[in-house]
């Protein structure tokens, strides 16, 4: 292949990359022989520093398996924005310039990494490439908010200064960073423009983080090699021979669980009571998935578009229409909701648009998502049952106990059925009736026990699948009061039931769908007469007291008793969880998004990658979030 030479490499952002960052941190020399390798960089400026590390891997036949890129970008960048930096920089040229298969990989995943893009709202989000081999983790935002619990074991560090950088290089933020990169490893400073100076200061906040900077022979630019004083890290990867993990359920949470974590080379083994996956309330004729629309961007609105935007990207299978939605709401209630949000994100539209949008006239506008849509959960279950995935029906677990460092899953006999280190547990309402015994010395006790604080409550779900005229089909996802789903070309999906509505009388079942035909047909212009109504099999959702999920390790009980007073007097230490065992479940109405999120969340800190979320947002998750609400309480009254 032919790559700029010397004269040329001056002016070539990934040549300078290379011969700075990637050469200070000995790669790609450094990384052969691992399974994974993870970066750290904490100035995305054009992305030379990505790129240049990705030539290097499409060009290294000893790479490792899986690639793990995060970064800080800073405010959250648009595509133009991006394309501008890529132009100002001469990006596309550099790579388009060079030729042999590895740089055409390359090109690709540039073009895809410009298609891939996130509107410009901060948060975390992520790009898969080359196949899902290279995950990109993009961090927009403020710094010092995102970088805590974004990598938890870093690998090289990448330092690249430039006049846009200080808010990333002083010294806590380094010493943060600094703090997870593991024994052994490398962290480079080097300059964006070979011309750049590197000032007095940014070396003083190196001295202050712990770190020690050796200057590095490198071309026209100037290059550090960051050894470090002081500083340990924390987490450690499975060892490929002990990459087992186990999901107990096969509703979307189990399914999408194990899917994840055989996407990161996992061998998963599933376990589900029923004959069939889906037999719970997952087992829709289809579901939609759309954000939670806030002006403040809101938490929730956070949460939300970081779980569609995962589904958009990672979770690319068959079974899902992205079609758009269309809240329906009052035009200042939609405009309010909308100020200062990107309109390739949510947009308000009046009532001619909202019907051009729906394809069949409507009654009032309101906020259009376009991209929101809608999944059928049976062929999205198929898709994520991937190689690597084994699933046993009848098989009804009712204790989990740890040998060592292994969880054995028993039956009410007292059959182990399966055994691992890693247990995910997504069984849906049945959760609370898992008995967990983590020490032969200790009581047993369960799951409702542990989540008693949560106050989980069981709730049936029911829809209305509605056969419509021909022609009079809507085109998306309409909400507002209920949501209407488009199955297919003449079925259409309503919902969901009032509770007092779970009636199995003929008449009762004849009223209940009258009423949610009727709450229908109040946003539209022309009344229309379905062809056929019936009610889709009820099945049990689990919600919790703040409607968010349960996704993360379970809390650890015995410890949390032990240490109550110390942990009533500082709310800010970890509460103690069990190790190896994980929840994902209480999704309540939003099964298919928050599934997703879950399951990648909670397979990103078992695989010890980037994490899919910033921590604050994880800890709105964090299945102990409750017990610590109690203890706060507690310290109140005292």
């Amino acid at each position: 292949m032919t790559r700029p030479d010397a004269q040329g490499r001056k002016h070539d952002a990934l040549a300078h990359a290379a011969d700075t960052l990637l050469a200070a941190c000995d790669l790609p020399a450094a990384w052969r022989g691992a399974e994974t390798w993870s970066v750290l960089d904490l100035n995305w400026s054009a992305g030379a520093a990505f790129l240049a590390t990705l030539r290097a891997w499409h060009d290294d036949p000893q790479r490792p398996l899986r690639l793990h890129y995060a970064v800080l970008t800073g405010p959250a960048l648009s595509p133009q924005a991006l394309r501008e930096r890529f132009d100002l920089h001469r990006i596309e040229q550099s790579i388009a310039g060079c030729s042999g298969e590895s740089d055409r990989a390359l090109l690709g995943d540039l073009q895809r990494l410009l298609e891939e893009w996130p509107i410009a709202l901060k948060g975390v989000n992520r790009i898969d490439l080359a196949r899902a081999r290279v995950q990109l983790t993009l961090a927009a935002g403020p710094p010092a908010a995102l970088l805590p619990g974004l990598v938890p074991r870093i690998d090289s560090l990448f330092v690249p200064y430039s006049e846009d950088a200080h808010d990333h290089l002083t010294a806590p933020m380094l010493r943060a960073a600094l703090a997870r990169l593991a024994p052994h490893r490398h962290a480079a400073l080097a300059t964006v423009d070979p011309l750049t100076a590197i000032p007095a200061s940014i070396h003083t906040s190196l001295a202050d983080a712990g770190m020690q900077g050796e200057s590095l022979a490198a071309g026209d630019g100037r290059a550090f090699r960051l050894g470090r004083r002081h500083g340990r890290s924390f987490a450690l990867p499975a060892r490929p021979d002990d990459r087992h993990g186990l999901v107990i359920g096969s509703g979307l949470a189990g399914c999408a669980s194990a899917f994840a974590l055989a996407c990161r080379g996992w061998t998963v083994e599933r376990l589900d009571q029923g004959d069939a996956p889906l037999l719970g309330a997952s087992g829709q004729a289809s579901l939609a998935h759309y954000p939670s629309i806030s002006p403040d961007d809101a938490p929730l609105s956070q949460l939300t578009r970081a779980a569609l935007r995962l589904s958009r990207g990672h979770y690319k299978l068959g079974g899902v229409s992205w079609t758009g939605r269309l809240q329906l709401c009052a035009a200042d209630e939609a405009e309010a909701a909308c100020a200062g949000i990107p309109t390739d994100w949510a947009e308000a539209v009046d009532v001619a648009r909202a019907g051009e949008h729906a394809g069949v006239a409507l009654r009032s506008g309101g906020i259009w998502m376009a991209g929101a849509g809608h999944a059928d959960p049976v062929a999205l279950a198929a898709g994520w049952s991937i190689s690597g995935i084994h699933t046993r029906y009848r098989a009804r677990v009712t204790r989990l106990e740890r040998i060592g460092d292994q969880w054995r899953a028993l039956d009410r006999d007292g059959r182990c059925l399966a055994q691992a280190a890693q247990v995910v547990i997504a069984a849906g309402a049945q959760i609370g009736d898992l008995s967990i015994c983590t020490d032969h010395s200790a009581p047993a006790f369960s799951l409702a026990d542990v989540f008693d604080s949560a106050c989980l409550e069981r709730r049936g779900g029911r829809s209305l699948c509605v056969t419509l005229p021909p022609g009079a089909m809507p085109s998306c996802v309409i909400g507002g009061n209920g949501h209407a789903i488009p199955i297919d070309a003449r079925r259409l999906l309503l919902g969901p039931a009032d509770p007092g509505d779970a009636q199995s009388d003929e008449p009762s079942e004849a009223s209940a769908a009258a009423a949610i035909w009727q709450r229908f047909t109040v946003s539209l212009q022309t009344p229309m007469t379905p062809i056929s109504m019936r009610f889709h099999p009820t099945g049990m959702r689990l919600s919790t007291r703040d409607h968010l999920p349960l996704a993360g390790p379970v809390p650890d009980i015995t410890g949390i008793t032990q240490q109550r007073d110390r942990l009533i007097q500082r709310d800010r230490l970890s509460l103690p969880t069990i190790d190896g065992l994980w929840v994902a479940a209480g999704f309540g109405g939003r099964g298919l998004l928050w599934s997703v999120l879950s399951a990648e969340l909670i397979a990103a800190r078992i695989d010890v990658t980037p994490a899919p979320l910033q921590r604050s947002l994880a800890q709105a998750l964090d299945p102990g979030r409750f017990i610590r609400r109690v203890f706060r309480r507690d310290r109140n009254i005292v």
